[in-house]
C-alpha cells in the first residue's frame, strides 16, 4: 500500500489520547459527608497500581476511529492494482544508448556512465518502456524496443537493469551520429506497427563521453520528428585530460633522412605537459636508448622527429601521460620495395639541357621503396636487358620507333609512359624528318591513335600553365596552396598538338589560347601521357621551381601506388577486437602481419558543445536533474490517478461514521446503567 499524502499518516499518533484518558482515574464531582466520619483524622492514599484500563473495548473503538480517520486523510491506494493496457499507454518509450567506443577505456569513465544509465532507469516511471542499446561504430540491440514493450510492467526496470550489466567498451570508433539515426529508424518502425498504444512521445537517452571525436555527419540526413526529444548524459573520467599521438605517413618524398615525424597532442585540460616518446620492442617492450623527450603544452601539438625504427620494432609509446588508453601505436612495416625509373636520352647532354640530370636529383626513396633511376641509349633493346619492367618510362626527343614499340610491351603489362616533347619541333630528327613527326609516330605508335600534326609555337616572351586539374593523382600534391601558384613558373616555348580533342585525351593542364600543356590517355593496360613542353632550363624553370619534386612524385604515384608497406586495420572489428599486431587472414602461410590501432578521432577528448548537436535541428531534453523532476511530478500524477479510481478514503470516512456511531452507542448505554446520588441526598 502507497499513500499519496504520506504526511497525514503521522496523525495515527493521535492513537495515544484515548489510551491516556483510559488510563487517568478521575476524580468523582459529587462529595457526601457521613456523620460517622466527622472526628476521623484524614489519610492520604498510598500509592498503589490503580490505573488501569475498565474498559478494553471502548478504548479499541476509539483508537480505531482515529487511526482512519488519519489513513483516510493520507489517501492510500495499491499500486498493484494498475491496469496493464492503459498504464502502457501512459508511459513513454525511452531508449537509453550507451557509449562503447575506444575513448570510453578512459579510467572512471565506464564505471561512471553505468552509474549514469541505473539511475536513469530507476527514476523512469514503472509504465515506460525502457529500451538499452549500445554504440560504437553502429548500433548493437541489447533489450530492443520491441522486446522492452513486451515486458510485463514489474520486470521492466529488472530487465534494463540486466542489460546494462552485460555491455562492455570496445576499441572502436564512435559513430554518434549514426547510432542516433538508426534508433530514429527504429522509433518509427516501432510506432507504425504499435498505432493504437503507444503514447507518442519517445526519448533517446545518449550516455557517453561526448568527446569531440564522436562522428555526428550522419545527422545530416531528413528532419527530426517532432515528438522524439535527445537527453545527453555526459560520462567524466577520474582524471581530466588525455595526450595523444599519430605516427605520420612517412612516405614524404623529401624526407631524406629517414626520420620518422610524430605529432603529439595534449587536450585543454590535461596536467602533465613533459612527455617520452620510445620504440618497442617484438615483445612490447619499450627501448629506452629510443627515447626522445618532448614538451607539448595543454591545448595545442608539436611534431617530434624519431629515428628510425629499430629491427624487428613493433610499435611506439608515449610515456608520461596519465590516461594510458591509447599511449601505444603498433607497427608493421615491409622492408622497401626496389622500383625503377627508366628515360630514354642521349648520354654527354649538358645539365640545362638533360632530363634526366634533374630527375637524379629528385628524392624519391621513401620508407615503402628504393626508386633506382635507369638510363637507356635511345634505338637500344634496354627491355630485353630488364628481368623487371621499369615502372615509369620516359621517352625524350631523342626516342626512336624501336624504343616506341618496347612501350608497347611496358603498357600491355600495365605500365606507365610518359612522352617529353623537350626540344623544338622543327627541330631534325636523328632517324630523319622534323622531330615532330617523330613525337607524332611515337604517340600514335604507344596509343594506337592517331593524333595531328605536332608543331612549334611561337611564344613572345613566356608562357605559363593554367587551368590545372587537381583533381587528377599526378597533380593532387600540388592542389596545397603552398605549390598551386604556377604563375611565376615561365616557360620559354612549348609544343602544339593538333587533333587530340577527337580521341579520348583528358587534359591535365593548358597554357595560354587553349593549348594543351599535359595530356594523359589509356593505352592498352596501362597509361600514356605527354607533356609538350621540357623542364631543363633552356626550355622553362620548372625544374629549378618548388612545384617540380611534386609535380613528379604525382607522376611516379600514377606509375607506382603504394601498395601499402605500413599495414594497419583499425582496431574493434571482429579481425582485430583490440590493438595489437595480427595475422593477415588473405595469406596463405599466415605470415603477412597486420598492425591494429585505434582510430586516431578516438583521442580527441576534448569535450563536445552540445551545439554541435542542435545545429542538426536536434531537439536537447533539458539537463538531468529537470528530468528527474519531471518523473517525479508524472509519478504523482498516475498516483493521483490510481487513487482516485480505487477510492479507500471513501470506505474508510464510512468505517469511521459507524465507528463512531458504536462509539456514542456503548457511552449512552453505560450512562443509563450508572447509580445516581440523587436519591441517597434524600
Amino acid at each position: 500500500m502507497n499513500f499519496l499524502s504520506p504526511l497525514y499518516a503521522a496523525a495515527a499518533l493521535a492513537i495515544a489520547v484515548p489510551i491516556l484518558l483510559h488510563l487517568v482515574r478521575r476524580q468523582p464531582k459529587n462529595r457526601l459527608a457521613f456523620s460517622s466520619l466527622l472526628f476521623l483524622s484524614e489519610t492520604p492514599p498510598r500509592l498503589t497500581r490503580n490505573s488501569r484500563i475498565e474498559n478494553w473495548f471502548l478504548l479499541l473503538l476509539r483508537s480505531l476511529l482515529l487511526l482512519m480517520i488519519a489513513f483516510a486523510f493520507a489517501r492510500p491506494y495499491w499500486s498493484e492494482a494498475v491496469n496493464t493496457t492503459a498504464s502502457s499507454a501512459a508511459g513513454k518509450r525511452k531508449c537509453i544508448l550507451i557509449d562503447q567506443s575506444a575513448s570510453m577505456q578512459r579510467d572512471g569513465v565506464w564505471k561512471n556512465a553505468i552509474g549514469q544509465a541505473r539511475e536513469v532507469i530507476q527514476s523512469a516511471l514503472p509504465t515506460d518502456t525502457i529500451a538499452v542499446y549500445g554504440f560504437d561504430s553502429q548500433l548493437h540491440s541489447v533489450l530492443p524496443l520491441s522486446q522492452a514493450r513486451s515486458l510485463p510492467i514489474g520486470k521492466r526496470s529488472s530487465s534494463a537493469l540486466s542489460a546494462i550489466d552485460s555491455l562492455n567498451p570496445s576499441w572502436s570508433p564512435s559513430d554518434l551520429g549514426t547510432a542516433i539515426v538508426t534508433c530514429l529508424d527504429t522509433l518509427q518502425v516501432d510506432s507504425a506497427d504499435n498505432e493504437e498504444t503507444h503514447s507518442g512521445h519517445a526519448e533517446i537517452i545518449i550516455i557517453s563521453d561526448l568527446t569531440i571525436g564522436c562522428d555526428v555527419r550522419a545527422l545530416e540526413q531528413g528532419e527530426w520528428p517532432e515528438d522524439t526529444s535527445v537527453q545527453l548524459i555526459r560520462a567524466v573520467p577520474s582524471k581530466p585530460g588525455n595526450a595523444s599521438f599519430v605516427l605520420l605517413d612517412p612516405t614524404d618524398p623529401t624526407n631524406e633522412s629517414g626520420e620518422y615525424r610524430v605529432r603529439v597532442s595534449n587536450a585543454r585540460d590535461s596536467v602533465p605537459e613533459s612527455f617520452q616518446l620510445r620504440w618497442l620492442n617484438k615483445d612490447g617492450n619499450g627501448i629506452q636508448e629510443t627515447s626522445v623527450e618532448c614538451t607539448v603544452p595543454r591545448g595545442s601539438y608539436r611534431i617530434v622527429k624519431c629515428s628510425p625504427p629499430p629491427e624487428a620494432a613493433s610499435g611506439i609509446e608515449l610515456i608520461g601521460d596519465d590516461c594510458p588508453f591509447d599511449n601505444r601505436r603498433f607497427l608493421v612495416m615491409d622492408p622497401p620495395s626496389p622500383s625503377m625509373i627508366g628515360i630514354v636520352e642521349e648520354d654527354g647532354l649538358p645539365p640545362e639541357e638533360s632530363l634526366a640530370y634533374f630527375l637524379e636529383r629528385i628524392p624519391l626513396d621513401t620508407a615503402y621503396r628504393k626508386v633506382q633511376l635507369q638510363r637507356y641509349k635511345p634505338g637500344s633493346d634496354w627491355l630485353s636487358e630488364q628481368s623487371k619492367s621499369p615502372a615509369w618510362i620516359i621517352l625524350s626527343h631523342a626516342a626512336t620507333l624501336r624504343d616506341a614499340d618496347q612501350c608497347r610491351s611496358v603498357l600491355q603489362a600495365g605500365g606507365y609512359v610518359t612522352l617529353v616533347m623537350d626540344r623544338p619541333a622543327n627541330s631534325p630528327h636523328r632517324d630523319g624528318g622534323t622531330l615532330g613527326d617523330q613525337l607524332k609516330k611515337i604517340t600514335s605508335r604507344c596509343t594506337e591513335v592517331e593524333i595531328g600534326a605536332v608543331s612549334e609555337r611561337k611564344v613572345r616572351e613566356f608562357d605559363f600553365l593554367q587551368r590545372l586539374e587537381f583533381g587528377h593523382p599526378i597533380l593532387a600534391p600540388l592542389a596545397n596552396s603552398q605549390f598551386n601558384d604556377f604563375s611565376k613558373v615561365r616557360f620559354w616555348r612549348h609544343r602544339m598538338i593538333e587533333g587530340w580533342e577527337f580521341s579520348d585525351w583528358r587534359v591535365l593542364a593548358w597554357f595560354s589560347e587553349n593549348h594543351p600543356a599535359i595530356l594523359e590517355r589509356d593505352a592498352q593496360k596501362g597509361k600514356f601521357s605527354v607533356m609538350t613542353f621540357g623542364w631543363q632550363p633552356v626550355e622553362s624553370q620548372l625544374a629549378l621551381s618548388s612545384k617540380f619534386v611534386p609535380l613528379i612524385a604525382g607522376f611516379y604515384a600514377q606509375a607506382q601506388p603504394d601498395t601499402g608497406a605500413r599495414r594497419e586495420w583499425i582496431a574493434g572489428s571482429d579481425r582485430a577486437p583490440k590493438p595489437g599486431i595480427y595475422s593477415d587472414p588473405q595469406d596463405s602461410d599466415e605470415s603477412r602481419k597486420v598492425a591494429a590501432n585505434i582510430d586516431p578521432r578516438e583521442s580527441l577528448t576534448d569535450p563536445l558543445d552540445p551545439s554541435e548537436l542542435t545545429r542538426y535541428g536536434v531537439p536537447l531534453a533539458s539537463d538531468q536533474p529537470s528530468e528527474q523532476i519531471t518523473n517525479q511530478r508524472e509519478r504523482v500524477l498516475v498516483a493521483a490517478e490510481l487513487e482516485a479510481r480505487q477510492a479507500w478514503w471513501w470506505w474508510l470516512v464510512s468505517a469511521c461514521l459507524i465507528a463512531v456511531g458504536l462509539e456514542s452507542l456503548l457511552c449512552w448505554s453505560r450512562s443509563a446503567t450508572a447509580p445516581s446520588l440523587s436519591l441517597a441526598k434524600e
